[in-house]
């Protein structure tokens, strides 16, 4: 894999300000959360690609603590379940 791993690491800090500036409700909408799970999960790889192993731990722990949010909103739900593993796992 070739490329500038620095860019895209800045690309994904740029992408995660526009979002968290447009006020995504992830705590209350669970398509959201999906989203946003996603994006972080995506960006911990690109994060950790470019060496910045404590950004990813930071965002994959984001995640995973949204998930845990989740599961005490919605018990034993199989797509919060779902989405949960793959956060405590940091893949998605």
């Amino acid at each position: 894999m070739s490329g500038d791993s620095a860019g895209a690491a800045q690309a994904c800090h740029e992408l995660l300000a526009d979002i968290a500036a447009s006020h995504p409700d992830a705590e209350h909408d669970l398509r959201a959360a999906v989203d946003l799970s996603s994006i972080e999960l995506d960006c911990a790889r690109v994060v950790r690609r470019a060496g910045r192993p404590d950004e990813a731990a930071a965002l994959i722990a984001r995640s995973d603590g949204l998930w845990e949010s989740w599961d005490r909103q919605l018990p034993n739900n199989p797509v919060v379940l779902r989405h949960r593993q793959h956060a405590a796992a940091g893949t998605q």
